[in-house]
């Protein structure tokens, strides 16, 4: 399966053995502005980009898998609902609680978080790194805490690591709800 390919001799590989240290270039800096598709979209990226301090916590209800906590007074209908759902704070963002079984039911890391990790690998170092992106997929698929995440892209993306792995994290808890409340 897919966690061979992660693998070797029984262990996970690390980016060291992906062929060492990947620096970025000033003009390879993520912070330029680069244009995006649809006005849905846009209110989409800018919530998951959002710096926001989280409003202040509703009560909690669980999700139809009773693992996953929320802080909305009724069930999600739209994908605004559910980025409002989201934490802001990167704490409660990183300790946010992913159903699991969802993301492998529905395949969310390798349909959907494989093309949005390209993406942003390709947007933060200026070109495809088919490797990296295998990389992080393979974390993701071995269920990898988000701070050893940080710790490992860290290597690649220097200082851009966290701001990487928050925005994948919103987005997988996202695409997770987003799967769970059946809303397209």
């Amino acid at each position: 399966g897919i966690n061979a390919e992660y693998m070797e001799a029984g262990r996970i590989l690390t980016l060291k053995d992906l062929g060492g240290r990947l620096e970025l270039d000033e003009q390879d800096s993520p912070s330029r502005k680069r244009k995006r598709p649809a006005a849905d979209q846009n209110a989409m990226e800018d919530a998951w980009n959002s710096e926001e301090p989280a409003v202040k916590k509703q009560k909690t209800n669980a999700a139809s898998s009773g693992r996953i906590r929320h802080y909305a007074k009724h069930k999600p209908k739209t994908a605004k609902d559910i980025i409002g759902i989201i934490p802001k704070e990167k704490k409660e963002l990183l300790r946010f609680p992913l159903d699991w079984d969802v993301v492998e039911k529905a395949q969310i890391v390798e349909v959907t978080m494989r093309k949005w990790i390209d993406a942003r690998i390709q947007e933060y170092l200026g070109e495809a790194e088919a490797d990296l992106t295998d990389f992080v997929v393979g974390l993701l698929v071995n269920r990898t805490k988000p701070k050893s995440i940080i710790d490992e892209m860290a290597m690649v993306l220097v200082e851009d690591a966290e701001a990487f792995v928050i925005k994948m994290w919103r987005r997988l808890i996202f695409e997770t709800l987003k799967t769970s409340y059946k809303i397209s």
